[in-house]
């Protein structure tokens, strides 16, 4: 069959065009990006710190503002090779990360919207050393999400201008895990997208932690 969006063609089994990364199969309807969203401070501040507690049995994350308020934490399933549902303060869904099997042994991964909408697909470009995974949205690769070598500095560039739009920092301690998140004044990019990157990158930069 073809991708009713871009016209690719791809399997009759897939869930996901793997160009464009709109749903093809069963479930909710997919489509290219949609700016609406909740309006949390998770999807409107632009510094926010994301904790996970090393010592639980399934790694879940929190994230904070500046001063330490709780904005939202995210329900982890144990599930290969991942899936987050991000969760705003009052309980409400902000975005769900999920990935899965395009071919071979490479891995995709998208981010929905609480609707089931695609709001972005990550697809790894370079895992040698630093990791950098391109970054589809509404059809076209258009940002690059990359780690370096330890897992201790992540951040969002606009493919082309390598403009950063936004940065992760991590720190370790015995029991937890913190990133500080610094998106840029002025940028176009969804937070939900960032939000899901920084939870990609962080999931697996420490996985082995």
């Amino acid at each position: 069959m073809f991708c009713s969006h871009c016209g690719t063609a791809i399997p009759d089994d897939a869930r996901f065009c793997p160009k464009c990364g709109v749903g093809v199969g069963p479930g909710p309807t997919e489509g290219p990006l949609t700016t609406s969203g909740p309006a949390s401070a998770l999807t409107t501040a632009s510094q926010l710190v994301m904790v996970w507690d090393k010592l639980a049995m399934i790694r879940n994350y929190r994230f904070e503002d500046g001063a330490g308020n709780p904005l939202g934490t995210t329900q982890g399933q144990v599930a290969f090779p991942l899936k987050y549902t991000l969760l705003d303060s009052e309980g409400k869904v902000v975005l769900v990360l999920d990935g899965g099997r395009e071919h071979g042994l490479q891995f995709a991964y998208w981010v929905h919207d609480a609707n089931g909408a695609v709001l972005a697909t990550f697809r790894v470009r370079s895992s040698f050393m630093s990791r950098r995974y391109g970054i589809t949205v509404g059809g076209t690769e258009r940002y690059l999400l990359w780690t370096d070598a330890t897992g201790y500095q992540y951040r969002v560039e606009e493919l082309g201008t390598s403009r950063v739009l936004a940065t992760g920092t991590r720190t370790m301690a015995v029991r937890w895990s913190r990133t500080q998140i610094e998106i840029g004044e002025g940028s176009e990019l969804d937070h939900r997208i960032v939000l899901g990157s920084m939870i990609l990158a962080d999931h697996i930069a420490t996985a082995n932690v």
